[in-house]
């Protein structure tokens, strides 16, 4: 990774921080982006072009325009060299976030870092990936056997949360009851402590900011000093997300929403895990079934195995 600094290579003086730079750039009539092409000209590693400068932290943590490059430059080197550009860009992340687990599906995904499955074809698979790096994943299970089609049992009854506004309807029998977090549950012997917390676009959004954050958080402490687990499913998808987000203009943006569903998912490591479910219908397919296989999916990285399916459909 290119190191940079706040000293300006212009005039060589040391201005502490890199917004305080930035500003003192106007007095050499330089703008910001033409600064750190000039000064520090990054190149791509794929086409060999200078990268275009569209903020600080993406032009000196990316080495390409796009994920097609990214993918077509580890294609065309070295088995060894692809392995240790996976290896570097990941364990940089990994370090610079000080976390004690490896990325899972959704943050390589949307902080264009190698994909899942560029790293099981550059290594065999996720795990030996670990094993080389010597950290464990954040998610470390395989998806149960049956998860996607096996007939549930007929005596599975889902507790739905009394508050809850907008209940989705089950095949198998539902009831409400009040519920201390988390709009869903198990009743009887079917019960694992594993709660599903059902959420819209928009209330996926609302919730990842402000005081909802705060009090989302303090929703999940408590589930993991019950020893409980929550998923968070969400009725669309992460691209659907995007898109609302840049069509009404959002005061949060979306990778500042993304970021704070991300920081959850370790702070909370292993007690809550975020699933986005495309639309109603699939919430209505998916959460019985994360309710019934419960711990058995707990350590599973879901959205993985979600996307997989749909690739196969």
């Amino acid at each position: 990774m290119t190191q940079y600094n706040s000293i300006c290579k212009i005039c060589g003086k040391d201005f502490g921080k890199t917004g305080s730079l930035h500003k003192h750039l106007k007095s050499h009539d330089y703008y910001v982006a033409d600064y750190y092409v000039e000064f520090y000209g990054r190149k791509n590693k794929f086409t060999g072009d200078l990268l275009p400068f569209k903020d600080i932290e993406s032009y000196f943590n990316k080495d390409f325009s796009n994920r097609i490059q990214m993918n077509k430059w580890l294609n065309s080197v070295s088995e060894e060299e692809g392995r240790n550009y996976i290896q570097s860009v990941i364990m940089d992340r990994v370090k610079e976030k000080k976390r004690e687990y490896l990325p899972f599906h959704l943050e390589l995904e949307n902080c264009f870092l190698p994909k899942m499955d560029m790293v099981k074809q550059k290594f065999g698979s996720y795990s030996s990936f670990s094993k080389t790096v010597g950290t464990d994943p954040l998610f470390d299970k395989n998806i149960v056997d049956g998860f996607f089609d096996k007939t549930l049992p007929s005596d599975l009854e889902i507790a739905i949360d009394t508050r809850e506004q907008k209940p989705l309807s089950f095949d198998c029998g539902h009831r409400s009851h009040k519920l201390s977090f988390g709009d869903y549950t198990l009743f009887g012997d079917n019960y694992n402590y594993t709660f599903v917390d059902r959420k819209s676009a928009t209330d996926f959004c609302g919730t990842m900011v402000g005081e909802n954050l705060e009090r989302f958080k303090r929703e999940v402490k408590l589930a993991a000093n019950m020893d409980a687990y929550i998923f968070v499913v969400i009725e669309s998808s992460v691209s659907k997300i995007i898109k609302m987000q840049k069509k009404f203009k959002r005061k949060a943006s979306i990778d500042y929403i993304l970021k704070n569903m991300r920081d959850i998912s370790y702070e909370f490591p292993r007690r809550c895990q975020f699933v986005f479910a495309e639309d109603r219908k699939f919430s209505q397919f998916l959460i019985p079934r994360i309710l019934y296989f419960g711990q058995d999916v707990w350590r599973t990285d879901l959205q993985y195995f979600i996307d997989k399916k749909k690739e196969q459909n």
